[in-house]
């Protein structure tokens, strides 16, 4: 992580939407902040704003030692 330059994680910044192109990925954040990135990679939990918005109808699995959610590529219309 050293390695990565300093804005290239955000950290304690709520996700609050993203859009793509053919050129990257803009993303909003819910303080209002905006960022232009190569590639968005989201690790927010079962409560996932990138999950819901990118695939809505999938429910995430409840375990009773945690939770998770699978999906293949062939789920997404």
């Amino acid at each position: 992580l050293d390695r990565l330059p300093q804005r290239s994680m955000h950290f304690a910044e709520a996700l609050y939407d993203f859009s793509d192109d053919a050129d990257g990925v803009t993303v909003r954040f819910s303080g209002g902040g905006e960022d232009r990135v190569d590639l968005l990679v989201c690790a927010d939990g079962i409560a996932s704003t990138a999950r819901h918005r990118l695939l809505p109808e999938v429910e995430p699995c409840r375990f009773s030692t945690g939770s998770g959610i699978a999906a293949s590529p062939t789920d997404r219309r």
